[in-house]
């Protein structure tokens, strides 16, 4: 059951719909069901596009978990995560 206010404690059966655990996970992530498509808002630029143009990070149960980022973010994510790792190279070589 998913609570559409969001609130726990408010178990009203207006307040009650009933929905599968795939759609309820997407629900609680951020996703939004429009024109037939899940959406979802990168958390690093804001734009809002479709569950495919966020990277798979892992599939459990036919469940695809992503990071969050659309692919240019995460593009970046990782070439900083890249930089900092060959300046602390740097820095532990020296």
């Amino acid at each position: 059951m998913h609570h559409k206010n969001h609130n726990r404690t408010d178990n009203r059966l207006e307040n009650l719909e009933c929905v599968d655990t795939v759609t309820h996970k997407r629900l609680h992530v951020g996703h939004r069901w429009v024109d037939g498509a899940w959406v979802k808002t990168c958390t690093g630029c804001g734009w809002s596009g479709p569950d495919e143009a966020f990277p798979t990070k892992k599939v459990v149960a036919g469940v695809r978990y992503t990071r969050g980022n659309c692919v240019e973010c995460e593009r970046e994510r990782i070439r900083e995560k890249s930089r900092r790792r060959r300046e602390l190279k740097r820095k532990r070589a020296n």
